[in-house]
């Protein structure tokens, strides 16, 4: 069945042919020489090619850990082809002077894989053929590299001090990708690359796979304080977790992002009251450090449309908005997105909040605004962007409060991480915090029936791409209440039967797990 790995502190995708050094994780890579978009390995999976004296300046983020001053355990994944294997390719050097070799080479005349000091692989690379390269590091421990799961190369001697903590392949806070000093650094084409602080196992590396596998990740999202689905169209304001929404104006239950996934919309002049029961933090008589989440669509981007304000007495403007007419994200105090918004989709937006100190504001998973002068009175100790008990939703003084499609709301009494709200995702991201990098394939999985159900239901899904195939079943607050590995699955259909054992009345959700993609579909047992 398949694995969770932890959430990278580094990703790079390179399918934004605009900015090849966009991270999707952590920060931009910085380029010396120059980088080419080519095509990746798959249909819609970009890549950057880089060429002979250029590479790019990795800034990952990372604290020391291993008891050293530099990062001294890490992982590293670099989605990587090369156009000939005549040539040295190096992936990486830690000597951010770029006065010395690369610390892991494709080897010229043969395609095996390693250094002179750490050993190269036995098995051999092809010329334009896609790999997936996994380089796990334990200073004093060992060294190991692996090709699409599997080890080919492990240092055999640790004695020497390259492997000793704060030593050569140790991290500093800046590390050198596809460079080196003596021209050792021939074309490579990249479609993926991604860095953790700790070195993944085994097992975890096997999980990972190819770069025709894409894998699932795992943050620790802390549980919320707040959440409202909208699912029960005759009791719209019920709260899942924490206090029911108090409703003034009217709502109405429409369909929300995905098939059993409803929704509520709110127009112009109606809003909730959100009672959050969150304490008071940061240092003062408010929430100070608090996150909200909203699922979200609008039929137009011609009107100013309100997310939340904090003046209970709603005599205030808003505080964060859809701006009319180009359809940014943000206020004129904390500033609006450069990207904007299309009416008519649907959207995850995070807010992160921890007055004095930081603003921001995600769609998708990607940081869209952040404050850019935090010495207003807005964002200090109480103010503005601090959380009274009550909250007003989607509701605005002056009519800035146009149509909105709300699928979910939750809130948080912590400043969600980065890693966090990459892992929450997009729409089609299960609420519990579980993210899944997802590939397009025409494996299926159907709804259940009987749905409702009360003893039993069967789930259908159609194998086209054969693999391991394993189940999760998730409650509605995101616990995990069953797992069921169906090993392997050949071409075909199937059916899961389910039984009601040890369930209470209520939604479930249902995660079909495959070697490249996850499902999910909503349930309802009712006995």
């Amino acid at each position: 069945m398949q694995k969770y790995l932890p959430v990278s502190k580094g990703l790079w995708q390179f399918n934004d042919s605009t900015n090849l050094g966009k991270a999707t994780i952590g920060a931009d890579l910085v380029l010396t020489g120059t980088a080419t978009a080519v095509s990746g390995p798959v249909a819609d999976n970009g890549a950057v090619e880089v060429g002979l004296a250029s590479y790019y300046t990795m800034t990952h983020g990372m604290e020391a850990n291993g008891g050293g001053v530099n990062v001294n355990e890490w992982t590293m994944q670099f989605d990587f082809m090369v156009p000939t294997v005549a040539d040295y390719v190096t992936f990486f050097q830690t000597d951010t002077t770029n006065t010395s070799d690369g610390d892991l080479f494709v080897h010229h005349g043969d395609g095996s894989i390693g250094t002179s000091r750490s050993t190269y692989s036995s098995n051999l690379i092809s010329p334009n053929t896609w790999y997936r390269l996994v380089i796990t590091v334990k200073q004093n421990e060992f060294h190991r590299v692996y090709i699409n799961g599997e080890l080919w190369a492990e240092a055999p001697d640790l004695t020497h001090d390259y492997f000793q903590t704060d030593n050569r392949w140790s991290l500093e806070p800046k590390v050198i990708i596809f460079g080196d000093n003596d021209g050792d650094d021939a074309t490579i084409m990249c479609s993926g690359q991604a860095i953790w602080d700790q070195a993944l196992t085994a097992e975890q590396v096997t999980e990972m796979g190819d770069v025709n596998t894409n894998y699932a990740v795992v943050a620790d999202v802390p549980q919320k304080s707040g959440l409202w689905l909208f699912n029960d169209p005759n009791n719209l304001v019920m709260a899942t977790v924490g206090n029911d929404l108090v409703l003034t104006g009217t709502e109405t239950a429409v369909n929300g992002p995905a098939d059993g996934n409803g929704a509520v919309e709110i127009g112009l002049g109606s809003y909730y009251t959100m009672t959050h029961g969150m304490a008071a933090n940061g240092g003062g008589t408010n929430v100070n450090e608090w996150s909200m989440q909203f699922d979200f669509m609008v039929p137009t981007i011609a009107d100013y449309v309100t997310f939340f304000q904090t003046d209970m007495t709603n005599s205030s403007d808003g505080d964060l908005f859809v701006h009319h007419n180009d359809g940014s994200i943000g206020t004129s105090r904390s500033t609006y997105s450069s990207r904007f918004i299309s009416p008519n989709t649907w959207y995850r937006m995070v807010i992160t909040v921890k007055q004095t100190e930081f603003h921001r504001v995600y769609i998708n998973g990607e940081l869209w605004a952040e404050a850019p002068d935090l010495s207003h009175d807005y964002f200090q100790i109480d103010n503005r962007w601090s959380l009274e008990p009550q909250v007003i939703i989607f509701g605005d003084n002056d009519g800035d409060d146009a149509t909105v499609d709300c699928a979910a709301l939750a809130v948080w009494d912590v400043a969600l991480t980065a890693e966090q709200v990459a892992a929450l995702g997009d729409v089609n991201t299960l609420v519990s915090g579980i993210s899944v990098v997802q590939a397009t394939n025409e494996n299926q999985l159907g709804q259940n029936y009987p749905n409702p159900f009360s003893s039993s239901t069967t789930v259908p899904y159609v194998i086209v791409n054969p693999g391991k195939v394993g189940f999760r079943m998730f409650d509605i607050r995101g616990n995990l209440v069953r797992s069921i590995d169906e090993g392997m699955k050949y071409k075909g259909k199937y059916q899961l039967e389910l039984s009601s054992e040890n369930l209470s009345n209520g939604i479930y959700y249902l995660q079909m797990i495959t070697d490249n993609k996850v499902f999910t579909r909503k349930m309802i047992y009712n006995r």
